[in-house]
């Protein structure tokens, strides 16, 4: 009886309607939302509306991301301008010493989620998975603007990847997804919702390492198309990968989403909050930019 009843909260706490604070417009069409979920979890998602900004792929390697307006150190940003040095009491700095005399090598560059935020984005969610942290090196496909920056990698984990070209956003399994057509893609995983079905529902076959990651409780960072061609960027705090696809589909109603990291590489940072972590240095990230 009590293993049904442990079973029952997990499902309310999926299904039931969460309450959701006022959203915070970040831009025309670009809103910051909190979804309070049972027991206390909070989902932070930035909704961004068709048209209204561009999805940008990040990596630390990416030449564009500081245009002078800041020199980056290993151990934060040192600004050149006054618009960048109001800006520098934000930014986090506990790189360790392994990562402060990392070669400066670009597939190795890394910054942190605010730095990224920091290069004109008015939103950025923390990337795919990282091969190693000192040195950064991504795990998975990363291309920004039709330059190769990691090369693709093949596991059930990272069996998914959002590319964008133009005003085009897809989110889709990696067999059979031709990435070299986008200008920039991002291989992450797993593909936890497809044609708006969860990937964790009753009769799914899945591997025992996926299995055990969906049980994992931990910070989630994911993205999602809804049914009304938004794009959705989010992280929660600590949950079942599980109950956050339930979520995904009951509540936002999507229907592509994948993972994208976990645990302390999980963050989003827009105007001066930051959801999930910031004190890890990432090799890529997502933003949202909107045209000037």
């Amino acid at each position: 009886m009590r293993h049904r009843l442990l079973a029952l909260g997990i499902m309310l706490l999926v299904v039931g309607a969460p309450a959701v604070a006022q959203d915070v417009p970040l831009a025309a069409g670009v809103n910051l939302g909190r979804h309070q979920l049972d027991e206390g979890i909070e989902v932070a998602v930035v909704t961004v509306e068709p048209g209204a900004a561009r999805l940008q792929v990040m990596a630390a390697a990416s030449s564009w991301l500081f245009d002078g307006s800041f020199a980056s150190t290993r151990c934060g940003l040192m600004a050149t301008s006054p618009e960048a040095a109001s800006q520098l009491p934000e930014l986090d700095c506990r790189r360790s010493e392994a990562l402060q005399q990392q070669k400066a090598n670009p597939t190795e560059d890394s910054r942190l989620l605010r730095e990224y935020l920091a290069s004109g984005a008015v939103a950025v969610l923390s990337g795919g998975y990282m091969e190693s942290f000192a040195p950064p090196v991504a795990l998975g496909y990363v291309s920004v603007d039709g330059v190769e920056i990691s090369r693709r990698h093949s596991s059930w984990l990272t069996s998914a990847a959002i590319c964008q070209r133009d005003d085009e956003v897809v989110i889709a399994a990696m067999d059979g997804f031709d990435v070299a057509t986008f200008d920039s893609c991002l291989q992450a995983g797993p593909l936890i919702v497809d044609g708006g079905i969860g990937r964790y529902g009753e009769g799914v076959e899945v591997s025992g390492a996926e299995r055990k990651l969906a049980r994992s409780v931990q910070e989630q960072a994911f993205v999602c198309l809804d049914g009304e061609g938004r794009l959705l960027l989010g992280v929660s705090d600590p949950i079942s990968l599980s109950d956050l696809t339930g979520f995904l589909v009951e509540t936002l109603q999507c229907r592509q989403a994948m993972r994208l990291s976990g645990h302390i590489t999980a963050g989003l940072a827009a105007a001066e909050q930051t959801f999930g972590h910031n004190e890890v240095p990432l090799h890529n990230a997502l933003g949202i930019v909107v045209p000037e």
